[in-house]
């Protein structure tokens, strides 16, 4: 029984078929586990792109461009998608894994932003070695032209907007603002892919009010620690947020096998 327990209930997750089976999405992918700092992986795209970590992250690229429906833009102007990325907890990769498949968006030819939306512990501008001026924080708290936060990442065709210093108020309100809409609006007119980084689900509020406007939730889950419930716990909580036809994709990931299997063997 407590084997049982353990493998289909409150264990961590070792295969994409245990995260199947508690979260029954439309398709599951697995991304290894790669060596080095969260700096220097969430920069594989580009300086080891016929890896196997990149080439996993084209993978995830390649379902959520199969999965995303048409944005949803008001008037007959085309929009954006927007894809929100989240995790149960902490530490699961969220944010590398977030500027790793904004790369591959970018790099597939699809004008893409990148949106630091972790008010509460921002750190994309410091893996994508940016230095950040104007800021997310402060467009929200203060106002000012959108297109001031725009950094470009060097070597690539990938914008980003910094959040900016870890956030001292509460950071619900200024997410259902409409400053905030308009930005969103605005980045939807702009660009093909709109990739929002946001805090784990758990702890605090924030990705409950942000997930209502994507057209994809993309979830890491971090191979042999995240926990079952935890999980079923987060997919519940983010599924009543969700509009009509936003999809999810659950991804295991620092798979340590994945990297050594197919792929090795068929590139060896």
């Amino acid at each position: 029984l407590f084997a049982f327990l353990r493998e289909f209930q409150i264990g961590g997750f070792t295969s994409t078929d245990q995260v199947a089976n508690a979260v029954r999405p439309d398709e599951v992918v697995a991304i290894p586990r790669a060596s080095g700092a969260p700096v220097e992986v969430a920069r594989l795209i580009g300086t080891d792109p016929l890896g196997a970590y990149a080439e996993s992250v084209r993978r995830l690229r390649y379902a959520a461009q199969r999965l995303m429906g048409p944005g949803t833009g008001s008037g007959d102007a085309p929009a954006g998608r927007v894809i929100c990325v989240t995790s149960a907890t902490q530490n699961e990769g969220k944010t590398t894994l977030a500027i790793s498949l904004a790369r591959a968006f970018a790099d597939s030819g699809s004008r893409t932003v990148l949106v630091d939306l972790d008010l509460r512990n921002p750190s994309v501008a410091g893996l994508a070695g940016i230095d950040p001026g104007w800021d997310l924080m402060s467009f929200l708290l203060t106002g000012g032209g959108p297109e001031a936060l725009l950094l470009r990442l060097e070597g690539t065709t990938l914008d980003l907007i910094p959040g900016g210093d870890r956030a001292r108020v509460p950071t619900d309100p200024l997410l259902t603002s409409p400053r905030f809409a308009e930005l969103l609006d605005a980045l939807r007119a702009r660009y093909d892919v709109v990739i929002l980084d946001t805090p784990p689900v758990l702890p605090v509020i924030d990705p409950l009010l942000v997930a209502r406007h994507a057209d994809l939730l993309v979830m890491p889950i971090r191979y042999g620690r995240t926990g079952q419930s935890a999980v079923r716990h987060t997919v519940g909580r983010l599924s009543s947020e969700l509009r009509d036809g936003a999809r999810l994709i659950p991804v295991l990931n620092m798979d340590p096998d994945r990297s050594s299997t197919y792929y090795k063997g068929y590139t060896g």
